[in-house]
């Protein structure tokens, strides 16, 4: 139960990169509203670990969701995705960004949860069927975006993204996909959609 709330919670932070893709606001307006969701984010980090209330939010309402890391007081998946958007938006062409985060969504979501279903060829606690599952769902997701980035470069970047998603990484994969995906297509489409 807790990993499908997790992925709920993912699937919802679609909202940040479609909201881009629709109603285009400037880099400076997105990376400004990310900035302050990290802000608020950091906050509650902090209080979960520092304050009565916030620790006692957490216990009744997110420690189901978290990981043994993150109980550990690591930061949470949620933080790791809004800082992984904002690195990736600041750092790229804007429908590579948007893609690359629409990867880290759909990837990271599809690969958990095929991966938990149907578990195939462990690769530490993550699985090559959620791999292929991950990187089925994203091509799509490519084909989908065909209009903004050329498909062939997009398939390229969600084979990566998902083969940097299965490696034991240390650093957090809301992180790590977004970058390896944007890096992949901006490299294979050299830098112009």
């Amino acid at each position: 139960m807790s990993e499908y709330a997790r992925k709920g919670i993912h699937l919802i932070s679609s909202f940040i990169p479609l909201f881009y893709l629709w109603f285009s606001p400037t880099k400076e307006i997105i990376l400004s509203g990310i900035g302050l969701l990290i802000l608020f984010s950091i906050l509650l980090e902090y209080g979960r670990k520092h304050s009565e209330w916030g620790k006692r939010i957490f216990k009744n309402y997110f420690n189901f969701m978290l990981r043994q890391h993150e109980s550990k007081g690591a930061l949470t998946g949620a933080s790791w995705v809004l800082i992984g958007m904002f690195i990736t938006i600041l750092l790229f062409q804007k429908f590579i960004a948007i893609l690359a985060l629409l990867f880290m969504v759909f990837g990271d979501t599809f690969a958990a949860l095929i991966g938990k279903k149907f578990p195939f060829g462990l690769v530490g606690d993550k699985t090559i069927s959620g791999m292929i599952g991950g990187i089925i769902v994203i091509c799509f997701v490519s084909y989908l975006f065909r209009g903004y980035v050329p498909f062939l470069p997009a398939v390229g970047g969600a084979i990566v993204a998902m083969i940097v998603e299965i490696l034991p990484i240390r650093l957090d994969d809301n992180l790590t996909i977004p970058l390896s995906a944007g890096l992949t297509i901006t490299f294979l489409t050299g830098g112009f959609v």
